[in-house]
C-alpha cells in the first residue's frame, strides 16, 4: 500500500476516534470512549508507516 493510503486510514480512525470521544460524554458512556481509544490506537499504529 502506498504512503498515501497509510495517512488516509490514519486520518479516517483519528476522525472516527474523535466523533466517538465526544459521543463517550466525558467517558460517562463506556461503549463509546473504549471504541474511541481502540480507534485512536489504530490510528497510531498507521501514523508512521507513511514515514518509512
Amino acid at each position: 500500500m502506498s504512503a498515501w493510503g497509510y495517512l488516509a486510514i490514519a486520518i479516517g480512525f483519528e476522525v472516527a476516534g474523535t466523533l466517538l470521544l465526544k459521543m463517550s460524554n466525558g467517558f460517562e458512556k463506556l461503549a463509546f470512549g473504549m471504541a474511541a481509544i481502540a480507534c485512536y490506537s489504530v490510528c497510531f499504529w498507521f501514523s508512521p508507516r507513511p514515514l518509512r
